[in-house]
């Protein structure tokens, strides 16, 4: 673990690798960002008890189509957006970060860049289906991912939020 300014620890090592099985084992117990909208009941996709039973019960939910493509588009996203950011000096890389304070408050994040005033900036990136997506062509968030990122930046006390759709 490494610490930034004492507002998070990026998290190194095998609990790093986003859907890995020390990443899973990571999870366990802690409240992450994507966990923010079912317990809001903002998600279209979870409801509270459903969160409950796969957090506190440890019950898996079934990778459906949807989060493949996602998983599988991601990586391919961020390098789109590291080359269009690379004049700029930025590039952005997954990580996982733990709260310093409470260490119960975890993010997975799609992109994490700290520049050279140790500003942290982070990127959320999805690859929605047409809907979604055509929200984002407007130049809007869909309000279900709105408590998503901003659980990311009260985690990361980031500078700046992007939210990407591809």
């Amino acid at each position: 673990m490494k610490n930034h300014n004492n507002k998070f620890f990026i998290i190194d090592g095998p609990e790093s690798i986003q859907g890995s099985d020390e990443w899973k084992e990571f999870r366990k117990g802690k409240i992450g960002s994507s966990d923010i909208a079912a317990i809001l009941g903002m998600s279209p996709w979870e409801t509270r008890l459903e969160f409950w039973n796969r957090r506190i019960l440890d019950k898996d939910v079934p990778v459906n189509e949807a989060m493949k493509r996602g998983s599988l588009l991601e990586s391919k996203a961020r390098n789109i957006l590291n080359k269009e950011m690379e004049m700029k000096g930025k590039n952005y890389q997954p990580s996982v970060i733990q709260n310093y304070d409470n260490p119960l408050i975890i993010a997975s994040l799609d992109g994490l860049y700290i520049d050279d005033q140790s500003q942290v900036h982070i990127v959320e990136i999805k690859c929605p289906g047409k809907t979604a997506h055509e929200v984002a062509m407007r130049g809007m968030i869909p309000a279900y991912y709105l408590p998503q990122l901003c659980h990311q930046c009260m985690v990361s006390g980031a500078a700046s939020c992007s939210y990407v759709s591809w």
